[in-house]
């Protein structure tokens, strides 16, 4: 068996060190502009959903107070209308027409991906807001606007 030197720890913080200490041009704001642009285009199959309703922003008539510890959204697209309830504790889902999609809740931080059951209906425990959601069906991909607080 031939003898194989490893580099210390000293000697690995010189390499790395050597390897980043170049005289590298920056590189061009047109080209960074490009880059964006073109990773902006990875969802041009994907459909923004459009807010029917808001409990936040819209005005419940005849009723006493509107304080309550849970807001609903409800958004429409691709043929399909999801209402969600978000709480403290928990993200609720359901998805019309029923059937099982795969459904991901993206926040800033983590993403969760999971299985409706056959009736449309997903749920998800202590998953922080701000969060959308990314429903997958036979038409494509429906993307929820970010809900906020």
């Amino acid at each position: 068996m031939d003898d194989v030197s490893v580099p210390d720890h000293a000697d690995i913080v010189i390499i790395l060190r050597e390897a980043f200490e170049t005289d590298l041009e920056p590189i061009p704001h047109e080209l960074s502009h490009f880059a964006i642009d073109a990773f902006a285009w990875r969802l041009i199959d994907d459909e923004l959903a459009t807010i029917t309703f808001d409990s936040d922003s819209s005005e419940l008539v005849g009723v006493r107070g509107t304080a309550s510890q849970r807001r609903s959204v409800t958004f429409q697209g691709r043929g399909l209308t999801v209402s969600v309830s978000l709480s403290d504790t928990s993200v609720v889902a359901s998805i019309e027409p029923p059937a099982s999609y795969v459904v991901r809740v993206q926040g800033y931080e983590a993403e969760v991906e999971l299985r409706s059951d056959d009736s449309g209906q997903v749920a998800v425990a202590d998953y922080p807001v701000p969060l959308r959601l990314v429903i997958e069906s036979g038409g494509g991909r429906l993307v929820s606007p970010w809900i906020i607080g």
